[in-house]
């Protein structure tokens, strides 16, 4: 049975942080939103063509006190404000897996890998991508299997494919990779290697770290 969820806030930008919230529907493509750039050529692109990210993050940041810089001024969190392309409420972080579908009536994506956090991020506070990234609140990636348009208030559904977690993903990739033995590290190298709805972009990354596992 599919979850419903709720579409808050769909960004838009021409590179960089934040993205803007817009107001009427967006056209999105299996190449992404359109008018949505990028400014790095590892962002982007069919497998990551949109970036979501989870409100139940943003809160769970303010509760710990890390609150926007006056890039935002409302001094509270907003949709963009992390690089996102849409901003989804009512869903659990850490029930989101690989292969996962949110759709609409016209919209299918398919979830591709968790983000990697970059620099930018420290904009709002020096150590934020840190932070992001030990928490795993980074959001993910979402590749688009039938496009149309998406709009902020639009109600998205989810469909669990009973993949593996972006959680466990993460863990393998940010914890036992970096601080188990080296047959650890490759037992979790090729664990996600496994992964078939592993996007090729993120497995290229977990094959680079096997390579200096000695």
């Amino acid at each position: 049975m599919s979850e419903i969820c709720k579409i808050l806030a769909v960004c838009i930008g021409p590179g960089g942080l934040p993205k803007q919230a817009q107001e009427d529907p967006v056209t999105l493509s299996t190449d992404g939103f359109a008018n949505d750039k990028h400014r790095y050529h590892r962002h982007g692109g069919p497998d990551k063509a949109v970036c979501a990210y989870i409100e139940m993050d943003y809160l769970a940041l303010e509760d710990q006190g890390y609150k926007p810089t006056d890039l935002l001024t409302e001094g509270e969190w907003e949709g963009g404000a992390f690089g996102e392309n849409i901003l989804i409420d009512d869903v659990n972080p850490q029930r989101v897996r690989l292969g996962d579908c949110f759709f609409t009536d016209t919209v299918v994506m398919q979830v591709t890998q968790p983000r990697q956090p970059c620099n930018n991020l420290n904009v709002y506070h020096p150590d934020l991508m840190k932070i992001i990234q030990a928490q795993f609140r980074a959001g993910f990636y979402l590749k688009v299997l039938q496009g149309g348009t998406l709009q902020a208030g639009e109600t998205l559904y989810r469909e669990n494919l009973r993949g593996m977690t972006l959680e466990q993903v993460n863990t393998l990739f940010y914890v036992s990779m970096r601080t188990g033995t080296p047959e650890e590290r490759r037992h979790a190298a090729e664990e996600l290697l496994a992964q078939e709805q592993l996007c090729e972009d993120f497995k290229e990354d977990v094959r680079t770290k096997l390579l200096k596992i000695k």
